[in-house]
């Protein structure tokens, strides 16, 4: 017997989301079939029909970290969705087809700290202390792919990680993913001033932007190759 088909979830923080709506139309073109029902987790765009919605309220002052842990738990604890949950960032897209959710990483984490590890950057603090608290040298999953969870471990996680400690999300896949260990790719973001890595063999089939990316000649690429409106928006 196969195994139930995940939900896919997207982590979203603001309602004006262009990125968004093309790694939906990415996931439809390229992932058709590898899904049971898509979610939203944070802001609901209003152009999104047939998606779920997970409420998960900002922290107060908001902090990057703390809403993501915010989202995190929310999604966690939603009975409405799937044992098993894909989770995505609003700024990723499949460029191959998908044949399975298992994930990528980028070796162990100690390795990939040091070979590009920026100090006094919050994003590097977060993934440092996540690794340090699962423990050993975890393989590094940070690589802006989609991860596939177990839910229930990953709520126990959720409840013994430290309220003071940042926390990066793909850092608690080793002790709560479901997808396997997956295999070694390079990390999919890719700013303005690496666009090669998008033609790049060693890429995981999957690409992520960032601001200035978006706005550059990449995020006309992906607007242009997913031009077609899927089923989940809103007609004009």
């Amino acid at each position: 017997m196969s195994a139930p088909l995940p939900d896919l979830a997207w982590f979203v923080h603001e309602a004006d989301n262009e990125p968004l709506r093309h790694s939906i139309r990415s996931i439809v073109r390229h992932a058709e079939g590898r899904y049971r029902r898509l979610w939203v987790v944070g802001v609901m765009p209003d152009w999104l029909t047939g998606v779920g919605h997970v409420p998960a309220a900002e922290p107060e002052p908001r902090e990057k970290f703390s809403s993501i842990r915010a989202k995190l738990t929310a999604l966690a604890h939603d009975r409405r969705v799937t044992r098993q949950v894909v989770v995505l960032n609003d700024d990723v897209y499949a460029t191959r087809p998908v044949g399975s959710w298992e994930p990528t990483h980028m070796g162990p984490t100690s390795r990939y700290v040091a070979a590009h590890h920026r100090p006094r950057n919050t994003w590097w603090e977060a993934l440092v202390q996540t690794a340090e608290w699962v423990g050993g040298d975890p393989l590094c999953y940070a690589g802006h792919v989609p991860l596939l969870y177990d839910r229930a471990r990953l709520r126990e996680a959720l409840a013994a990680y430290p309220s003071d400690r940042r926390m990066l999300d793909c850092g608690l896949y080793p002790i709560a993913g479901a997808g396997g260990e997956g295999t070694w790719a390079l990390n999919a973001k890719v700013g303005p001033d690496d666009l090669g890595k998008v033609d790049d063999p060693r890429m995981p089939g999957w690409v992520s932007t960032n601001d200035a990316s978006w706005a550059g000649a990449l995020g006309a690429h992906i607007r242009a190759d997913l031009s077609e409106p899927t089923r989940y928006e809103v007609r004009p």
